[in-house]
């Protein structure tokens, strides 16, 4: 009923001889009741949600409203309102949620409404980076084919991952459904790498991970002087030389004779100089080639040079003898 109705009470008496007799009491009025309703609509986790009184009022206004969001934290007591259309609301977890609005008018009729609202989880967004030289941690080699694959994940509650999209330095790089790896060629530098992934309910998350892109290592370095004498120190190669270039995780020495034997080597994963060894000697120069390999996981560089070691001079004399008599004395300056 939308209208009020009058209605008038009456009451009717008789007794058993047929006499009877009716007397108007009163009259009262009923108000049509209100309809409570509510218009809201399913939002992703952390997102605002939001709450509109749909009630009929019918010809008078509605002066209160009780709303009762049913947050499942039991510390949250913030969770109600009793305004009209209450201010976004976000809840403390994603889930299913009863949502109540009392109502009452002016004639003080009163009607209650509830509905369901879900609030989806968000995708947690992660992915590894594939390469087949990758070493956890370190670079990577440039102009290689890289795999971003994403690992992300949803609760079944949520949906279904949908659709994804990559970004590098900021630049969309690649978007599709969800989930096709992909595949790009990247050269030196250092980059950033923001993975977005997106349910079927709209809701997103993203991650982004840093990426260092190197080349192959070189090698290099300085001698002191190319010609040493054996009793000179060992320290072949210059303190101020700079021991190869790039990204290096190992220094492989070495020291080969002209017969190409490997009379010395050592394996350091430093860049600090190695404590060369005593070239042996000889009668003649010897010559040696001091080789350096730098490596990493993108691969070898290679880098000699070669150094002769001079013996010592031979120092020899003689004499003949003179017979000069058994008191004849040798005068100064004689061979």
């Amino acid at each position: 009923n939308l209208i009020d109705s009058l209605y008038t009470i009456q009451l009717t008496v008789g007794d058993t001889n047929g006499c009877f007799h009716t007397y108007t009491i009163d009259s009262i009025t009923v108000f049509p009741k209100p309809n409570a309703g509510i218009t809201t609509q399913s939002v992703c986790d952390s997102a605002e949600a939001i709450f509109l009184d749909n009630s009929d009022s019918t010809y008078v206004s509605i002066i209160s409203w009780n709303w009762e969001f049913n947050d499942p934290d039991p510390l949250i007591t913030n969770d109600t309102s009793n305004i009209e259309n209450p201010n976004p609301y976000i809840y403390s977890d994603w889930g299913n949620f009863n949502i109540s609005l009392e109502i009452t008018d002016q004639n003080g009729c009163k009607d209650i409404a509830d509905t369901n609202i879900n609030i989806w989880p968000n995708p947690v967004a992660d992915f590894d980076t594939l390469f087949d030289c990758l070493i956890v941690g370190e670079p990577l080699c440039s102009d290689d084919t890289v795999t971003f694959n994403s690992t992300s994940t949803l609760d079944p509650f949520g949906g279904i991952l949908s659709w994804e999209s990559w970004y590098i330095n900021n630049i969309i790089a690649d978007t599709n459904i969800y989930s096709n790896p992909f595949d790009t060629l990247l050269s030196v530098g250092v980059y950033s790498i923001d993975h977005y992934v997106y349910s079927n309910n709209g809701c997103v998350d993203s991650i982004s991970n840093t990426i260092e892109v190197i080349d192959d290592p070189t090698a290099m370095f300085t001698l002191v002087d190319d010609t040493f004498c054996i009793t000179a120190p060992t320290q072949y190669v210059s303190n101020d030389s700079i021991i190869g270039s790039g990204y290096i995780l190992e220094y492989y020495w070495t020291i080969v004779n002209t017969n190409q034997d490997t009379i010395w080597s050592v394996i350091l994963d430093t860049n600090l100089l190695p404590s060369f060894p005593i070239l042996a000697d000889s009668l003649e120069y010897e010559k040696y080639y001091i080789s350096l390999t730098v490596s990493d996981c993108c691969g070898e560089s290679t880098y000699t040079d070669s150094i002769v070691i001079f013996p010592l001079p031979s120092i020899a004399f003689y004499t003949e003898p003179i017979n000069c008599g058994t008191n004849a004395q040798l005068p100064l300056g004689t061979p």
